[in-house]
């Protein structure tokens, strides 16, 4: 009895090691892995596409310097709404002469 109990962890464990290693290799390198927000210059704004993460401000703010001449942001592909985006990239949004726009 014991030992079966002992076989029964084990294995349970082992598949739920794999079950969140698959996971996680799912979201990293698999169709469910998350596409991080890139800037690219687009006329007299810059484009962002794609999922707003932690490192979006970081990118934002290096798009900025790399391209001081662009003063708003069309928003093409970010998945969720307007609001939810904008309320996520409120802290570097503070600067008056920036606006943004959903393409």
């Amino acid at each position: 009895m014991r030992g079966a109990l002992l076989r029964w962890i084990k294995w349970g464990s082992l598949g739920a090691t794999l079950l969140v290693l698959g996971i996680y290799i799912y979201f990293m390198f698999g169709p469910g892995q998350v596409i991080k927000a890139t800037f690219e210059p687009s006329e007299d704004a810059l484009l962002m596409r794609g999922v707003i993460t932690s490192a979006t401000p970081r990118d934002f703010t290096e798009a900025r310097e790399e391209f001081p001449g662009l003063t708003r942001i069309r928003m093409e592909y970010v998945p969720g709404n307007m609001f939810q985006a904008l309320s996520m990239m409120l802290p570097i949004l503070r600067l008056p002469e920036w606006s943004t726009t959903r393409a």
